[in-house]
Parts: C-alpha cells; structure tokens; sequence
C-alpha cells in the first residue's frame, strides 16, 4: 500500500522556490496498476523519486507497506530500494562495460541475492523471453535503444520486486517497441501481483491504465 498525505515538493530556481509537485493525498492498493500522467515538468519524475526515497518531499508523509520514508535514513533507504523497488529509468543507465546478461545480474546482486545457477537461469530465461536470447554477451553499445531498454527492464524485474516505479520507459522507442515494454511490465505485474506506477504523455500507452494521477504544473487535478 502506497500512502501520501499533504505531499509537496519544492526546489530553489536561483530567483526563489518553485513548488515542483503538490499532491493532497492518495492511495494506491497493493497489485494495483496506474498511469501517472501530466505534461514534461508537471512533477512525474518528482513524484517517482520521492516515492523510490531518493527524494525527500518538503511538506507532508510518504508511507509504502508500512515504512515511512520521510523518517529513514538514506542508508536505510537505499537498502529498502534496492530489495523492494523496480525503478525503470527514462534514461538509460546500463554499465557500458559489462554485457547485458551480467547488467541483468547486477540487480540481483545489488539486492542481495545470491548470483546461483538458479538466478542465472533466470536471467537467461528473461532474455529469451524479451528475444535477446543470443545477445546475453553483447555490450550496451552494441545494442539498441530499445534492445537496451529491455535489459535495464529485466536488471529491475530479476530482484522480483513488490512496487515497479517506471518513468517515461518507452520515450523515443517506437510504436512497436514501446508496446513491447509496456507487455513486460504490465505481464510481470500481473504475474507477480505487482503494483505498477508508469509516468507517461503517451495517450496509447495512458489507455492501458483504468487508474491514473494526472499533475499540471505540479498539482495533481484528477485521478
């Protein structure tokens, strides 16, 4: 469960404080999916950092399965996220000098798992499954846009995380492959009873969503 109450967000601009985000309250259920929507600069990307605990709001509580977040400590936080949250980046954020099934690896180990003949396979399964089943041993540079964000996808899922933070995961892909994208998170979430939170301006993509918050200008004005 994804608790916010009297949320905001500001950030010094050089001429004063701008209100990035302003957010009443809200409250997503465990497995459910969501669409964050709202034009660039309206908040998406702060929201999803506050809720990851890379961010701490300026006003207000942030509570996820009963930790609130504005009471940790970032080692404490960093820890929570690493077992507990898939955060898919917008940009990509592959190590260059590591191919893509040991990319993939790297979120299990960051979460403390065990790199065993069982989690190997998985990744070799997860592979396949995304159609880079004999690209494994290629270097991002040698991928595509795409191609790369399919492994940064899977470096995110292999950790089998309970929350799934995914900001803008299919900007600048195109039709095809941005569905792909939204095929693997939305199957893993309903495969694992997953709660899926996607930022997006993409009205194909907002479709897919029965729930959504919608911010302007940092306010959330519907959901």
């Amino acid at each position: 469960m994804i608790s916010i109450s009297d949320l905001t967000k500001d950030y010094p601009d050089g001429q004063g404080i701008v209100r990035a985000l302003t957010l009443p309250k809200l409250e997503i259920a465990d497995a459910e999916q969501w669409a964050l929507v709202g034009p660039s600069g309206s908040g998406k990307s702060t929201l999803l950092h506050i809720l990851s605990g890379l961010t701490k709001p300026t006003t207000g509580s942030v509570s996820i399965d009963g930790v609130k977040l504005n009471d940790q400590s970032p080692e404490f936080l960093s820890n929570w996220r690493g077992k507990n949250i898939g955060y898919v980046l917008q940009t990509l954020s592959l190590l260059p000098s590591l191919s893509a099934f040991d990319n993939i690896l790297t979120g299990a180990y960051f979460a403390g798992i065990k790199l065993t003949d069982k989690v190997k396979n998985e990744v070799k399964d997860m592979l396949s499954n995304m159609g880079l089943a004999n690209m494994g041993h290629k270097k991002p540079a040698q991928l595509s846009q795409g191609q790369q964000q399919r492994v940064a996808i899977a470096r995110s899922l292999i950790k089998k995380p309970k929350l799934i933070l995914a900001d803008e995961p299919s900007a600048s892909l195109d039709r095809e492959t941005s569905s792909n994208i939204m095929d693997m998170l939305i199957n893993y979430a309903n495969a694992n009873g997953a709660t899926l939170l996607i930022s997006t301006h993409d009205p194909e993509i907002r479709s897919r969503f029965n729930k959504e918050i919608s911010l302007t200008h940092g306010v959330q004005h519907a959901e």
